[in-house]
């Protein structure tokens, strides 16, 4: 590549979960926003936005597939699943990630990306062509699996990285750059949100919504740039009956506790398929994802993290910024590839 073209080149690091998609180019520049497509028909005039049209389709991605979520009459898509495309509205996603990174050529990009360790070879092939169909065929691209890309944010190249996701929680082991094994744990933030809103209706009889649960149990306000990740909630109320974020204090515990105690099973069960445990992937261990970083607003204890280093019975390695690290690393990885 000479280097006038190489001037030119693009280099992306992107992280499509199932609740957010993450990406991150040149200058630092990354954004974030809601894993979501939402398509509305407009059938009468009273709501539409082009008064001469008897018939318009609106759509929407991330924020603005949520407020159209709200009508009714309206088809919402998360089109990405443990971390699995199911959907090709999926292409949307990172159109709109395109969008806001101000990606003038497609053909410029040396994009890098990750699946689930577990994935077929069907559904790497079916993002590849999906990828270079709908949005123009990129100069490089490279897939690797999932949880790979925080593993490099955090300068190693043995570990074993936990990612604690939206619905999953991704496992990888990898010594000198090579992966060894890996797995998904079905298990993760949605389990432990779920568990305690299904307390909060059982103990106090107020139905808050799931998003509404998840705020409450972070009880801080998270932005990234101009998107808010989550809103500080420390109570709701529903007009009588009034549930803070101490009320539901020994409920979290709990669910956060057993989340924990799965996930070391599960890695102590990987390590025990290894053929010694004289490994960097068996001494280092990454915790990654954003809920990795979940605190008790009161005494500031790290809830996640104390819990698993008690039960892993060692310390654990964090990036700096568990949200973004995967992207972070795939971002790294393209610059490499780029030769910038």
């Amino acid at each position: 590549m000479s280097r006038d073209s190489t001037k030119k080149v693009q280099p992306i690091g992107l992280d499509i979960g199932t609740s957010t998609v993450k990406a991150m180019t040149d200058h630092g520049r990354r954004v974030i926003f809601p894993s979501v497509y939402c398509k509305r028909l407009v059938k009468t005039t009273w709501d539409a936005r082009e008064k001469q049209s008897e018939e318009v389709i609106f759509e929407g991605v991330g924020q603005e597939a949520i407020e159209l979520a709200k009508h009714n009459d309206a088809i919402v898509i998360r089109p990405i699943i443990e971390g699995t495309i199911k959907h090709e509205v999926a292409v949307k996603l990172v159109q709109e990630a395109y969008r806001r990174l101000d990606v003038k050529n497609p053909a410029s990009v040396v994009l890098v990306t990750g699946l689930p360790y577990d994935v077929s070879v069907k559904s790497i092939n079916y993002l590849e062509q999906l990828l270079g169909e709908s949005l123009g065929k990129p100069l490089q691209m490279a897939i690797y699996p999932q949880s790979f890309g925080t593993l490099i944010e955090c300068g190693l190249e043995s570990a074993t990285i936990i990612n604690i996701g939206h619905s999953t929680t991704g496992l990888l082991l990898v010594e000198d750059l090579t992966v060894l094994g890996g797995g998904t744990e079905p298990k993760a933030t949605d389990y432990v949100v779920e568990q305690v809103r299904n307390n909060i209706i059982k103990d106090y009889g107020l139905i808050p919504s799931t998003e509404t649960t998840r705020d409450l149990i972070i009880s801080k306000e998270i932005k990234v740039g101009d998107a808010v990740i989550t809103n500080k909630v420390d109570s709701i109320y529903d007009g009588h009956t009034v549930v803070t974020r101490k009320d539901i204090e020994p409920a979290l515990t709990n669910a956060v506790d057993f989340l924990c105690e799965k996930i070391a099973f599960d890695i102590t069960e990987l390590h025990a398929q290894l053929p010694t445990m004289n490994l960097g992937c068996v001494k280092n261990i990454i915790l990654g994802g954003g809920f990795s970083a979940l605190q008790n607003p009161y005494s500031g204890e790290y809830l996640v993290r104390d819990s698993l280093e008690a039960k892993l019975k060692r310390p654990l390695t964090y990036p700096d910024d568990p949200l973004f690290s995967e992207a972070s690393g795939y971002y790294k990885m393209a610059t490499e590839l780029a030769g910038t």
